[in-house]
């Protein structure tokens, strides 16, 4: 399985589901992408591009992948611990 969170700098519900994410990123393979407005570094360009993939318009963004299908997605809020350890 592996977890993708989608978030913003100075936003509370983005620090909340990364700080859960990482209580059970022990059971799970973690990637965050940072969402930021323009001008963009290269790295913030790549993110975007993979914000795009997944349709994220919203943050945060947390979705679980599982051998690359969606099992579960969260938009706008954070996934409390429970939900994320009941999935990994």
């Amino acid at each position: 399985m592996t977890i993708i969170q989608f978030g913003r700098p100075m936003c509370g519900a983005c620090q909340e589901a990364y700080t859960n994410i990482l209580e059970v990123s022990k059971y799970c393979a973690f990637r965050y992408y940072e969402m930021v407005d323009i001008p963009r570094t290269l790295k913030q360009v790549s993110d975007a591009a993979e914000g795009d993939w997944y349709d994220v318009h919203v943050a945060p963004v947390v979705i679980i992948e599982k051998n690359g299908e969606e099992v579960k997605r969260w938009d706008g809020v954070a996934p409390s611990v429970e939900a994320l350890k009941a999935l990994c």
